[in-house]
């Protein structure tokens, strides 16, 4: 713990932020994770905590009518960063709780875990709505099943700039 920021997360006896008063307040919270300033270990380990938080800060809204759970949406840049074991249960228990999460990255090969097991079945297989601008071949042979039959691989590969091929829930 030569960070201080990572430090203080993690030897602080207390929380400074509140998540579950962040979600029900409504409340915005930006975290600047810039891999320059703080370094790629750090940073991952700083958004993981924070997205620990927030889902557990969601898990305790059960005391809270479905009706009258106000909707929090957690945007996540890079996400790929974030992949944890218990990616799969997050995304699919958080929506019951009101948390949205919108996640973006660039590859599925990003979503290959250091132990070399794929995460990208779960967040495939748990995300409701999804977006995709112009993607490698690859990846859009795997991704074509989900398309057929009104578009193929080489639509999705071969997408303009700035169109982007939406599945929506």
């Amino acid at each position: 713990t030569n960070n201080p920021l990572l430090r203080q997360m993690l030897c602080s006896p207390k929380r400074t932020v509140d998540f579950r008063r962040l979600i029900d307040g409504r409340k915005i919270l930006l975290v600047n994770l810039s891999k320059g300033e703080i370094g790629s270990q750090d940073t991952r380990m700083i958004g993981m905590l924070i997205s620990k938080y927030l889902f557990q800060a969601a898990m305790t809204r059960h005391d809270v009518t479905l009706a009258a759970r106000v909707p929090f949406y957690f945007y996540v840049d890079e996400f790929h960063n974030l992949v944890t074991s218990d990616i799969p249960e997050m995304l699919a228990e958080c929506r019951k709780f009101g948390l949205h999460m919108i996640l973006a990255n660039q590859t599925l090969s990003q979503l290959v875990s250091r132990d070399g097991r794929t995460k990208q079945d779960a967040v495939l297989g748990n995300v409701a709505s999804r977006l995709y601008f112009r993607i490698g071949l690859d990846e859009a042979k795997a991704l074509e099943p989900g398309y057929l039959p009104q578009f193929d691989a080489h639509t999705l590969a071969q997408l303009p700039d700035r169109h982007v091929l939406a599945r929506l829930l």
